[in-house]
């Protein structure tokens, strides 16, 4: 099974860019922001003007307790489009299973993410284009999104995992080896 992280650390997210988003504004563009979501932790990256194909670049950074796992096996994604004055429309979201990666301190994961909108959220005029470009065959009628991940572990937890990890696999061989110990006469 995929491996947790093992202590508290920082989930590191560079929101590198989004591709064929929806447009929310007349004359084809939309003022896009992402949002992450992580238990309790949250962040977001600036808007960009006019575009449904933004480059981002940015990094945000989200707590990771490991004692809580419900608090860092999924991180959602979503999609914004920015208005002066009003609310903020929907342009799509995905939930990662973070369970699925393999939590190796250090290593950076670049994965592309399929928006879509699972809690039926997009106004209709959002919709009529998804619905639009699926009939046009479009593989991803709300876009995508492309990430890295990195985990970073706090140095002191990570030496107080470690260290009780080896006493478990010692305690365990310890007992194996009793288990498996032969009498002599």
């Amino acid at each position: 099974s995929p491996a947790a992280p093992v202590c508290n650390g920082t989930l590191i997210v560079e929101i590198i860019s989004c591709a064929n988003l929806i447009a929310a504004h007349r004359g084809g563009k939309s003022d896009p922001f992402v949002t992450l979501a992580m238990g309790e932790s949250t962040a977001r990256t600036h808007t960009k003007k006019k575009t449904i194909n933004p480059i981002f670049n940015e990094t945000l950074h989200l707590a990771v307790d490991a004692e809580h796992p419900e608090t860092y096996s999924a991180l959602r994604v979503s999609v914004w489009d920015q208005n002066r004055g009003s609310s903020s429309d929907f342009l799509g979201e995905v939930t990662l299973d973070l369970r699925t990666f393999e939590w190796q301190p250090g290593d950076r994961k670049e994965t592309e993410v399929v928006l879509g909108d699972p809690e039926d959220k997009l106004a209709s005029s959002e919709k009529k284009q998804v619905q639009k470009r699926s009939k046009q065959g479009l593989q991803q009628p709300y876009g995508a999104v492309t990430l890295r991940l990195v985990f970073v572990p706090d140095p002191a937890k990570l030496e107080e995992a470690k260290k009780a990890t080896a006493a478990k696999r010692e305690s365990t061989a310890a007992a194996q080896s009793t288990a498996s110990g032969s009498i002599v006469d």
